[in-house]
């Protein structure tokens, strides 16, 4: 299906179309019914650009992704980066938008935040062991350390400002999927620590 025709066919009205050439990358990474048999090299800067508009590649990812005679998988041609970029779109569309991460503690918090709440979690588990009396209650509190410590680590690379963008986005799609949308939009992330079950557990 050309552009054209699936821009008919959906009723897709835009109101100030950037340029042609800018707006067709955009609709072939975000539509993968539409047909880009025609695309040559010189269609890679605007794909790029497009890409990197919608969060998918940083700058350290477009310097790879430009070099032609790149190594491994950068090393790809028009078509095979289109149908990266795809991917890359259809697995993030939904993530949060990287200005999120500056809601995040450094990366350096939040990696000491989830190594703390693992050792938590490790510690009740094994009083769990020996303390028979306790060991259901000890037990879900090493749960719940360990979901802390789950958001944690997620939240990590999120904040990590050197990490490829899409990355950094499914990384906060995890943290905001862990405490829940609402408490996401409202920025109410969890403590470092279920300090909460950290001081009745300590008697």
């Amino acid at each position: 299906m050309s552009l054209a025709a699936f821009i008919a066919v959906a009723g897709i009205a835009i109101a100030v179309p950037p340029p042609a050439h800018v707006n067709r990358a955009e609709m072939l990474i975000r539509f993968p019914e539409i047909d880009a048999t025609d695309l040559t090299e010189a269609d890679r800067p605007a794909l790029l650009a497009a890409a990197s508009r919608l969060e998918l590649v940083g700058p350290f990812d477009v310097v790879e992704l430009s070099a032609g005679d790149a190594c491994d998988a950068m090393a790809l041609d028009v078509p095979a980066l289109l149908e990266l970029l795809r991917k890359l779109f259809s697995a993030s569309h939904d993530a949060p938008p990287l200005a999120d991460a500056l809601r995040l503690p450094s990366s350096a918090a939040c990696h000491a935040a989830r190594d703390f709440c693992r050792g938590l979690a490790r510690g009740w588990s094994l009083r769990a062991d020996w303390e028979a009396d306790r060991a259901g209650s000890l037990r879900a509190a090493a749960a719940e350390a360990d979901r802390y410590a789950d958001f944690w680590d997620a939240a990590g690379y999120a904040a990590s400002e050197g990490g490829p963008w899409h990355n950094r986005r499914v990384s906060l799609a995890a943290c905001r999927d862990l405490i829940g949308r609402e408490a996401w939009a409202a920025g109410q992330l969890p403590d470092l620590a279920p300090f909460d079950l950290l001081t009745s557990r300590s008697r």
